[in-house]
């Protein structure tokens, strides 16, 4: 009987190999390297993989067997925050903020393309897809705008999307 186990992506070298629990006819525990050796493929990335099991020693005669499992994708490490607490924009001129200017990425660990999208505030406040503020003119002088983004990580062969929402605050002068 082969019984394996699935596992979850991971950068690190080797984490992707699933040794299964290998016995014989008679119920008997098989030994890796004694009784029988692994060979894999498509276990690199997320996704289904195969283990190859080479029977050796006393089971050198036993014809290849197959099993597959499953590399899940693994969680994405996305955070954004707003790089100030609180920007300031005029009142008689629209403003626009840089994507870079307003928002810090760290930790996107599967490297998917970041967008944005204003869920909440003003409508005189827009965010591009790729992150650009825009305060249009004509807000009121003196009055603080709050406005909430979320910021996603697409999702990539190996890791889940994932996504976080910022608040912003926008001064009017």
């Amino acid at each position: 009987t082969i019984a394996s186990k699935d596992k979850v992506y991971s950068a690190k070298a080797n984490a992707w190999k699933s040794t299964p629990i290998l016995k014989d006819t008679d119920g008997k525990a098989l030994k890796a390297g004694t009784d029988y050796k692994l060979s894999y493929k498509n276990n690199v990335n997320a996704g289904k993989a195969t283990v190859i099991i080479t029977g050796i020693g006393n089971y050198s005669e036993a014809k290849a067997k197959t099993t597959t499992f499953t590399i899940n994708k693994a969680a994405n490490t996305l955070k954004v925050k707003a790089v100030k607490k609180t920007f300031t924009a005029k009142k008689k001129k629209a403003t626009s903020f840089a994507a870079k200017k307003v928002f810090k990425v760290t930790k996107n660990v599967s490297k998917g393309k970041v967008t944005y999208k204003k869920t909440k505030g003003n409508k005189k406040i827009t965010i591009s897809k790729a992150g650009k503020v825009t305060v249009k003119k004509g807000l009121k002088k003196g009055k603080t705008y709050t406005v909430k983004v979320k910021a996603t990580s697409a999702a990539t062969k190996n890791y889940k999307a994932k996504s976080a929402i910022i608040t912003l605050k926008f001064k009017i002068k």
